[in-house]
């Protein structure tokens, strides 16, 4: 079984396995919830530095959390992609 943002880039349960699955499927709800309340379609071509800002401006403001907490949900959201690009998926 694999995490919700693993399942929306067709990945499997190699990418959770590098971090706890609860972790990443955490991560992935703030992901969602970016998303929606952007309302873009997330895909790896649309992961660059305006991204990263954006989303920690919407973790810490939005959302109130604390940069320990952003810094771990990005940690995980790092790994998903990192396994994605390596496998050529978008």
């Amino acid at each position: 079984m694999s995490c919700g943002l693993c399942r929306s880039w067709g990945l499997r349960q190699q990418a959770c396995s590098k971090l706890e699955y609860g972790g990443i499927e955490k991560a992935s709800t703030f992901v969602k919830a970016y998303v929606t309340k952007r309302g873009i379609k997330l895909t790896l071509s649309y992961l660059d530095t305006n991204f990263y800002h954006d989303f920690v401006q919407f973790l810490t403001k939005e959302l109130e959390m604390t940069n320990g907490t952003v810094n771990n949900h990005l940690k995980r959201v790092k790994v998903v992609m990192s396994y994605a690009l390596e496998k050529r998926i978008d």
